[in-house]
């Protein structure tokens, strides 16, 4: 389940270093995915709701620059990309509308799931949604407590799919969220989210990028 930073990668819309890393994990894909039914393949891409709710957001900020009812960040890479050449809203808007159909067209999804509905009883059994556990953090880290939970909130979706089962190993752990937000790998960590010998909910190109240039090559035998 991708980030948003991952999902701007993929659109082109983040730092060359991003894209030259998803470019090397998605030619592993494909050949790990080599041989699969189309609508079954070993490994699917696919992105929550709040991460689209995120980029929605995101689109709608960048055609409030070019109108200029805002200023442009120039620390957000993604930004600055989208705006780039864009005279009028209606630019952000094709930009929008071309970045979501790169998406369909590499089979990248949008999880059809409602994670709150009372009805799903993995949906309060593996909710991991809790005041606690990210107003202590965000005091420990000196986070935005909305910016925890709002890691908080990915995290639980991963281990309400997962059913809370992620002691099978990194092949069989079913869902895992990739993403390059380091306040989300640290949340991934900490001891009440991580048993020893589990696999952590979230993880990094790089790990991803190792292991499964690994498994294709055997090692160096």
């Amino acid at each position: 389940v991708l980030d948003t930073e991952i999902l701007f990668a993929i659109g082109g819309y983040n730092s060359i270093l991003y894209q030259a890393m998803y470019s090397e994990l998605d030619k592993y894909l494909k050949e790990i995915n080599r041989g699969s039914a189309i609508n079954a393949p070993k490994i699917r891409l696919c992105y929550f709701a709040e991460t689209k709710k995120e980029i929605d957001f995101y689109f709608e900020s960048a055609e409030r620059i070019v109108r200029g009812l805002d200023v442009l960040d120039p620390t957000k890479e993604a930004m600055k990309q989208i705006v780039n050449d864009c005279e009028r809203a209606s630019d952000v808007q094709n930009k929008k509308a071309l970045f979501f159909e790169k998406l369909r067209s590499q089979n990248i999804t949008l999880i059809d799931r409602d994670f709150y509905n009372r009805d799903n009883q993995d949906n309060s059994k593996y909710n991991l949604e809790d005041k606690e556990l990210f107003e202590k953090y965000a005091e420990a880290w000196n986070e935005g407590r909305e910016n925890i939970y709002r890691s908080l909130i990915c995290l639980s979706h991963i281990n309400i799919l997962r059913k809370g089962v992620s002691n099978t190993g990194f092949e069989n752990c079913s869902y895992i969220f990739l993403t390059a937000t380091g306040r989300t790998l640290k949340l991934s960590s900490v001891p009440e989210l991580l048993t020893e010998g589990n696999v952590p909910l979230a993880t990094t190109f790089d790990f991803l990028i190792n292991r499964f240039w690994f498994k294709l090559n055997k090692g160096f035998g």
